[in-house]
């Protein structure tokens, strides 16, 4: 893909994430803050309790795998290389890492890959191509991505004419369902919860923000109420079930309960780091640590300690980045 084609789709996909309010486009430099000591919580799910988190360049093919209890902001301890651009990332609650991947500046998407954890950086599972949608992936979801349902957020294509849309998909199966909505145009974040069920959140054709709540994963989906969010942005579920919804737009943390379809706020408004831009974060297992994706060029991977009742600031991953859309601990919430 020529510097051309792929500064065009930054451009277009940036500005429908952020909408008309002004906001800075991606690329555009900020002064990361001081790195503070490290406060991470540990999850032990390694014998040397190692705990990993990953993150891509901007807007790149590279997935870097860092030691993330190194307080000293150290360099990648190993790499992967996507076949096409990365926007997202997501771990599951077994270790495996999910990487939906936009292969060309056409209609047609790229794979979305599994490869195997919860070491960091392990072997290709396998690959599966969406054939249901006409759009690029923009974010994905699964509990177990070896063997179940894997939810892929479908945001742009060649035009930004097609409608965006989750493809349900598992490795063995290939890719079954494509779930669409009137309500629903450019998809930027997708959610699966353990029941089954899903959620989008992206604009409308008018470019406002919309959550769409899919029932077990299926039909024609239904407008979320009470969805506060100003602009759209990735989606978790942490240990207690709720939602937790970035937007991307005031550099906030939102977290709701329900929106099956009527949402309940249960935390947030919460700042994120100010000088980050961010559009998609996970947590960690245990759902006490959220890392956020900051693309700014001086910016990477920012962490913090989460609950219902507020994030703190910890530190910040940096080296072998230079800004990251995509971010995720090697080990996903449980839920």
């Amino acid at each position: 893909m020529s510097t051309l084609s792929r500064y065009a789709i930054i451009t277009a996909a940036a500005a429908l994430l952020v909408g008309c309010g002004g906001s800075q486009p991606i690329g555009t430099p900020g002064a990361m803050p001081q790195i503070s000591p490290i406060r991470v919580t540990p999850d032990k799910h390694e014998k040397n309790d190692v705990v990993g988190v990953y993150g891509s360049p901007d807007y790149s093919s590279t997935i870097n795998g860092y030691k993330g209890t190194d307080p000293k902001n150290g360099p990648p301890i190993c790499s992967l290389k996507a076949a096409g651009m990365v926007n997202d990332i997501a771990v599951d609650s077994k270790g495996n890492l999910i990487v939906p991947e936009v292969t060309a500046y056409t209609r047609s998407i790229g794979d979305t890959t599994v490869y195997e954890g919860p070491k960091l950086c392990g072997r290709k599972l396998g690959s599966v191509q969406d054939n249901v949608s006409k759009s690029a992936p923009s974010d994905v979801a699964s509990l177990n991505a070896a063997t179940g349902t894997i939810a892929v957020a479908n945001g742009y294509s060649y035009t930004f004419y097609e409608q965006g849309s989750i493809s349900v998909c598992t490795l063995k199966g290939g890719c079954t369902r494509n779930l669409t909505n009137p309500n629903m145009h450019f998809v930027v974040g997708v959610a699966l919860a353990k029941d089954g069920d899903c959620w989008a959140t992206g604009r409308n054709y008018d470019s406002k923000p919309v959550m769409i709540y899919f029932k077990g994963c299926k039909g024609s989906g239904q407008l979320a109420a009470g969805w506060k969010n100003v602009a759209p942005g990735g989606l978790d579920i942490d240990a207690k079930g709720n939602i937790v919804s970035v937007d991307a737009s005031a550099a906030e943390l939102w977290i709701y309960r329900g929106c099956n379809p009527a949402c309940t706020v249960v935390g947030g408004p919460f700042a994120l780091n100010s000088k980050s831009r961010t559009t998609y974060g996970h947590l960690n297992s245990a759902g006490t640590e959220f890392i956020a994706g900051n693309y700014v060029y001086s910016g990477g991977l920012d962490i913090y300690k989460y609950s219902t009742k507020g994030l703190t600031y910890e530190r910040s991953i940096t080296n072998g980045l230079m800004g990251s859309t995509a971010a995720a601990f090697d080990l996903g919430s449980r839920e």
